[in-house]
């Protein structure tokens, strides 16, 4: 416990100057007379935040609170919780330790952060959340309430969290301190390349890192200190850039970093020459992926339609090299997965898309299932000989579903999350290279099997 918040302060001292603008987001139940924390989620962000208000019906409370209104620090409150009580003005937010006795802790400083960002991610576990509350009991006591809601999964989204599953957690998260400024562009033989930071931050901390692409190869690297680029504020954030000289319509790969730490990556590019050809005819009827990008963004619950989830990440796969048969959209085929995708080698991904945790509607058992028929099918077919591979796509993060990837690994299946869709997003300027991405997938599946017998 000691060690995990000592580095997770120690990594979080770069950029104290935007502690005044740390939030804690909370959900607690009420439980024999106390305010049990069933999940919580410390934000050390990075520029000013607009809270939303508290919530409370019954048994049931949730909200947000700014640290520094009530004389905290980041660090007060990991060291309140591992002392089991949290207190706040809303009152004393009990976090209770695991039935077997002690919290679990998960510290990781390389968790995939948002559009290819660096997190650093410190969980703790507690109590199981099935004895704390009864959850279809609370979605029906949500929607009676005086500001409605349809159920936890809802609530918790006006909060930036998504509901979980298992034991009851407490997240801590550090985001990227600097990130590529994906606003500039190439044009002809010039490229503007850039990074934004918050103001609170020293620019002369801040470094970008390049690699200049061109015809499927890198003709130049090089990194610039942040006293090298032209800077000028932006409302709560600076933006820093600078020009170099690159061939015809070519890539730039930026890296940007702060304090020494790379934290942020992205692709700049020229808006009117792409090297993907099949990214080039979607943008005709799409331009920047404006479509195809809010379709994938759209939270669970809020208008979002998996019918349209499931159409966007075939089209993603498409733009990507791979070519797709979308299966799931067909009532007359319901049992059938909603993708399956094919590499030009042959290799087979069979697909299942949620909005939500893997094990909505028993997707993960159905992906699984799936893979196997089709795996058995080709067996008959005399094309024993290829690879097929289960995937679950989900647009949660992969911190939302941390506790069921576990059950992926065991059954081979590898798993999607947001960071992907959206790293995937980004790349998808470059030349199609569907074999490259089924082997990352397969290596990602070998080694999460591994991980669970070592």
């Amino acid at each position: 416990m000691e060690k995990h918040i000592n580095e997770f302060v120690r990594l979080s001292e770069p950029v104290s100057a935007t502690a005044k603008h740390a939030t804690f987001s909370y959900f607690a139940v009420r439980n024999q007379g106390r305010l049990v924390l069933v999940q919580g989620r410390l934000m050390l962000n990075m520029v000013p935040q607009d809270l939303q208000q508290s919530f409370e019906s019954g048994d049931v409370v949730a909200g947000q609170q700014l640290l520094f209104d009530v004389g905290k620090t980041p660090e007060n409150v990991l060291r309140e919780l591992a002392t089991g009580v949290l207190r706040l003005p809303v009152g004393e937010l009990h976090f209770d330790k695991h039935e077997t006795g002690g919290y679990s802790w998960q510290f990781d400083q390389n968790h995939p952060g948002v559009q290819q960002g660096r997190h650093v991610l410190l969980t703790m576990s507690g109590r199981h959340r099935d004895t704390i509350f009864d959850l279809n009991a609370v979605d029906w006591e949500l929607r009676g309430a005086a500001t409605p809601y349809q159920n936890v999964h809802d609530l918790l989204s006006e909060y930036r969290m998504a509901l979980g599953s298992g034991p009851s957690w407490i997240e801590a998260s550090l985001p990227s301190a600097v990130e590529v400024d994906f606003s500039l562009t190439v044009k002809g033989t010039t490229a503007t390349i850039g990074v934004l930071t918050p103001r609170d931050l020293d620019p002369s901390k801040v470094s970008l890192g390049y690699a200049v692409l061109s015809n499927g190869s890198v003709v130049a690297r090089s990194q610039i200190g942040g006293g090298s680029l032209d800077w000028r504020e932006d409302a709560n954030v600076i933006r820093g850039q600078t020009t170099i000289e690159v061939p015809n319509a070519a890539i730039v790969h930026c890296f940007a970093g702060y304090g020494g730490r790379v934290q942020h990556f992205g692709y700049t590019v020229d808006p009117d020459n792409h090297q993907n050809a099949r990214r080039s005819a979607y943008e005709l009827f799409d331009r920047n992926l404006d479509h195809l990008r809010e379709i994938l963004s759209r939270p669970a619950g809020k208008g979002a339609r998996s019918d349209d989830f499931e159409s966007a990440i075939s089209w993603l796969l498409w733009i990507l090299g791979f070519s797709t048969a979308t299966l799931g959209l067909t009532p007359l085929l319901k049992e059938a997965p909603d993708i399956i995708a094919t590499t030009p080698n042959g290799r087979y991904a069979v697909v299942e898309c949620t909005m939500g945790l893997l094990k909505t509607e028993n997707k993960l058992a159905k992906v699984v299932a799936r893979a196997n028929q089709v795996r058995d099918q080709l067996g008959k077919s005399g094309y024993s000989h290829l690879v097929v591979l289960p995937v679950m796509v989900t647009s949660l993060s992969k911190s939302d579903i941390q506790a069921e990837l576990p059950q992926a690994a065991a059954h081979g299946v590898y798993v999607v999350t947001r960071e992907g869709i959206e790293e995937a997003l980004t790349s998808s300027f470059l030349l199609p290279d569907p074999e490259r991405f089924f082997n990352e997938a397969l290596q990602a599946v070998a080694a999460a099997g591994s991980s669970l017998t070592a």
